[in-house]
């Protein structure tokens, strides 16, 4: 790699939405795949440093996600062209041809990567089927061979020159293969989905995750040979130098860069104008190829001959600064550039009424979908409050009254818009109902115009009415009993949700804890007595006065007293047979803001997390698993167990993950309610790598849940996640693995069909249409 810094060569305009994929050829040629459902090859065009268009390449009925590129072989004497797609299929083309030679249909879903064999005439492709395929391309119509073991999609595989496959997985896995599709080892490491992979030499290779890191590997002996740390976001994908090894690749990733590394440190950050760089791939000649989510191809030298001109590196300087500057800009709370561009209407609409918001410049719309014309059809302007930002606006006068928000809605061509004014602290649909009364219009723009407040405002319905009493009630669950060992029963009632009667209301986005409250505390105190007794070794057994004290402490305006508090933590100590009205008491324990305090700071909040790792383990005792999730669940209601719970957010998203079936009713209710807690922590922390994390959760946890409460809480916690993702982008990946798990996306489509006055049913129905916003 030369020395001298990568500059802007030049900038390849021609797809309408995101470039997903690069691709080189030989002759140094560009190959890019877009979500516009088409690739390009492009060509040095002979003049400048730029190049031209050379072919557009059409066949597949969704977004094209990945190329490749396979060398000329027999039978093929300019090659092949391959291209993979949302719709499951892969496209052969000649070079010199716009429509497929042959298309392979072998995988059930999205096919993620694509990467040339060792053989001539054979390429490997991964999909998020969870499976890898291998394919001779000879006239077969099936791949040779299928490599099934990932637990979640597959979205990378390559071959190594040492003849070994390697792929990689949203499980956060690696497998090694032999040539025959023998699994040789797994590897462990990254914390997150694997993206990509590229060989290095003979038996090693690199790796790139979500969780922001790059691997070495040495595929033979199974071994992380070491880690690269330099990105602050996803890492998408990663290209090395021809003929360097792990010496010299690139990187790059959602923190809007890529990244040129040599010897395992990161040389340079070339920041580009875009959000997320979604592939990069280096050219024979050490020139390096990006595409991102503008739509744009850039090509960046680190050769004087080959940059661009001054004014295109001026322009190009200018255009990365105001990208920064527009990041900070919002209206209602939502940033500017996160919108999407005008391009977003190209894309016909999904039912008739849908709402779109775009931006043109800095300029925001509305549009509304017709599916009487076929059209997107301008509903208004988006304007928010004076100010930029909801925390630094000024108040909008309208009619006399100072308002957050004053939206204009233009409902009828040639006459003055309407004015919407709001309020964050109304209820959206009230503002609707209204808007729609004082300006006479037809009541079937209620969900429409009160959709378009929510979305523009950034405000989260509540799922139901808040208790301000200092006993925080469960605003979900009616009644239900919990039936622990040896007949230990303790009833919980509260009122059920508000929203059960009002079907228009959003059950997400939920922006408060919820908590386990109601219990016997008579009865927790006999059990303690009774165990006690037992512990007649001595080594366990405390004084029974200090068992009286311990379970004051479990109420409401109980005094966090330092001795009852010590004792508490010895009786964490007694054997995991005995533990469960412990774990009660210390449940009711942490609602106490002292207390809470005193049992989630530093180190002793610490070794909670430790008692209650061991209690989580998936052969712990389903009682103990139970309420140490209901632990977790209370603590989160005050600032140190908040951040206690993100501390170790590791360990909890890796309970969601491990604890397998089969669950009793109380089980699955703590297990969603923990779901639903760590949805609104990691949205309050703006957690994006957590969230994605959780989102991947729920995708597990949903399918395996049967109780209609638990599985409203988890629909509950999934919109959350999604709905309150901080970009467009964000919420795009986020939708995108949810649709990766085929049980949970055949499980919403089943719930939605129920009975429409269910709350189950109405919850998993505003999923689905928050899945197509």
């Amino acid at each position: 790699m030369a020395v001298a810094p990568y500059k802007l060569s030049c900038v390849l305009t021609g797809h309408s939405l995101d470039v997903r994929s690069v691709a080189v050829t030989h002759e140094g040629y560009i190959v890019t795949g877009s979500r516009d459902k088409c690739a390009k090859i492009w060509k040095p065009n002979g003049i400048n440093t730029g190049y031209c268009e050379a072919q557009t390449l059409v066949g597949h009925s969704n977004f094209v996600v990945c190329v490749c590129v396979l060398p000329p072989y027999d039978g093929q004497p300019s090659g092949l062209i391959l291209t993979g797609s949302n719709d499951s299929c892969i496209c052969a083309f000649a070079p010199n041809s716009s429509k497929p030679l042959f298309v392979l249909k072998g995988h059930t879903n999205t096919v993620c990567s694509l990467a040339a064999g060792l053989n001539e005439n054979t390429v490997l492709s991964a999909s998020w089927d969870e499976t890898a395929c291998v394919w001779k391309l000879d006239g077969t119509t099936k791949p040779v061979i299928t490599l099934s073991g990932h637990q979640s999609a597959v979205w990378s595989a390559i071959q190594l020159t040492s003849g070994d496959i390697v792929t990689g997985s949203a499980d956060k896995s690696i497998k090694v293969w032999n040539k025959d599709g023998l699994i040789q080892h797994t590897l462990t490491g990254h914390t997150d989905c694997v993206r990509a992979l590229a060989s290095t030499s003979g038996n090693e290779f690199l790796s790139c995750a979500n969780d922001a890191t790059i691997r070495h590997w040495n595929a033979t002996v199974g071994t992380c040979l070491s880690t690269f740390y330099g990105h602050s976001n996803y890492i998408y994908s990663i290209s090395v130098l021809p003929g360097a090894g792990v010496d010299s690749f690139v990187t790059s990733g959602e923190d809007h860069t890529i990244r040129i590394w040599e010897r395992g440190e990161c040389q340079q950050t070339v920041t580009l104008p875009a959000q997320s760089v979604w592939s990069v791939a280096y050219l024979q000649n050490g020139d390096i190829v990006a595409g991102s989510s503008d739509g744009i191809v850039r090509v960046f030298s680190a050769d004087p001959s080959r940059q661009a001109e001054p004014s295109v590196q001026q322009q190009f300087a200018e255009e990365v600064a105001n990208t920064s500057v527009a990041a900070q800009q919002e209206l209602g709370g939502v940033k500017i550039s996160d919108l999407p561009g005008m391009v977003a209407l190209m894309e016909p609409g999904r039912s008739d009424g849908q709402t779109k918001i775009v931006r043109d410049g800095t300029n925001v719309y509305c549009y509304s979908w017709s599916a009487a014309n076929g059209e997107w059809v301008k509903v208004g302007d988006v304007m928010g409050a004076s100010g930029g930002t909801q925390a630094t606006s000024g108040k909008q006068l309208h009619n006399g009254k100072e308002y957050d928000y004053v939206f204009n809605v233009d409902i009828e061509d040639g006459k003055p818009p309407l004015k919407l004014p709001y309020n964050c602290d109304e209820d959206p649909w009230f503002a609707a109902q209204k808007f729609i009364h004082d300006n006479n219009l037809s009541q079937l723009y209620l969900d429409q115009v009160a959709n378009f407040i929510v979305n523009n405002s950034k405000q989260g319905v509540p799922l139901g009415p808040r208790d301000t009493s200092d006993e925080f009630c469960d605003p979900f669950t009616g009644e239900f009993d919990r039936v622990l060992a040896d007949g230990y029963t303790s009833s919980t009632s509260v009122s059920s949700s508000a929203v059960d009667n009002c079907p228009l209301k959003p059950y997400f986005p939920q922006k408060t804890y919820l908590r386990f409250d109601q219990a016997n505390l008579g009865v927790i105190l006999e059990k303690l007595l009774e165990f006690n007794r037992k512990a007649a070794d001595g080594i366990y057994k405390v004084e029974e006065r200090h068992l009286e004290s311990v379970v004051k402490l479990a109420e409401a305006d109980a005094t966090a007293d330092p001795v009852h508090i010590q004792v508490l933590k010895q009786l964490l100590e007694w054997p995991k047979d005995i533990l469960f009205p412990v774990l009660d008491v210390t449940r009711l324990a942490v609602r106490n803001a002292a207390i809470n305090s005193d049992l989630c700071s530093g180190d002793t909040g610490d070794q909670l997390i430790g008692h209650l790792r061991h209690f989580l383990l998936s052969d712990s005792l389903t009682a103990n698993q139970m309420l140490s999730m209901r632990i977790l669940c209370n603590m989160l209601s005050h600032p140190e167990g908040e951040a206690l719970a993100l501390r170790h957010k590791g360990l909890l998203l890796s309970v969601l993950f491990e604890l397998t079936p089969p669950f009793n009713k109380q089980m699955q209710v703590a297990l969603s309610t923990l779901l639903l807690n760590l949805a609104v922590a990691f949205n309050r922390s703006q957690d994006a790598l957590s969230r994605m994390r959780a989102v991947e959760a729920s995708s597990i946890i949903l399918p395996r849940l049967s109780d209609s409460e638990a599985l409203f809480r988890g629909l509950v916690a999934l919109g959350t996640l999604i709905w309150d993702a901080d970009t467009l982008q964000d919420k795009t990946k986020l939708i995108e693995s949810v649709n990766m798990s085929k049980e949970l996306t055949v499980l919403l489509d089943k719930l939605s069909a129920g009975l429409s006055t269910d709350k189950v049913t109405q919850c998993a129905a505003q999923v689905s249409a928050l899945m197509h916003v």
